[in-house]
């Protein structure tokens, strides 16, 4: 699978970071935007409250997307985008991609024990962003016309 986002210097890295939470603090309270680099690689983690600041959570967004380094830049590998419902487990929704495979996860929240695996395509964390306020905005989380990954 071809990376999403182009490789990225160090200082693209921190621009990608304090961009993207400018643009989530339009969704909800970022809450959580750190960068760590590890041996293994380096690692982009951001979580939004919604709505935030200091009102009852409804959902909590968690964004996770892991580099390598590949010649002098990072490349992305892997990503974890999660919409999580208030209080847990009140239904979630998610786009992961590692392992070389790309999946979503659905738990309905109508059937918060019925978790499963579905079929999905790659998507950027501002698409999987606009997918989750969506999603808050109508309510519940319906994983109907999902198909099960194979």
């Amino acid at each position: 699978m071809r990376p999403l986002t182009a490789r990225l210097t160090g200082h693209g890295f921190q621009q990608r970071r304090i961009g993207l939470w400018q643009r989530l603090e339009r969704v909800g309270e970022v809450t959580r935007a750190t960068d760590d680099e590890s041996a293994h690689g380096r690692r982009l983690h951001l979580e939004v409250a919604l709505p935030g600041w200091g009102l009852a959570a409804e959902a909590t967004l968690v964004f996770i997307e892991r580099y390598v380094r590949r010649g002098d830049g990072w490349e992305l590998t892997g990503y974890k985008y999660d919409y999580h419902r208030e209080p847990r487990p009140s239904g979630r929704k998610a786009h992961h991609w590692h392992d070389g495979i790309v999946h979503a996860h659905c738990v309905d929240s109508r059937w918060p024990g019925a978790a499963s695996h579905f079929r999905d395509v790659p998507v950027d964390l501002l698409e999987a962003a606009g997918d989750f306020e969506a999603l808050h905005l109508r309510g519940d989380i319906d994983c109907s016309g999902l198909f099960p990954l194979a």
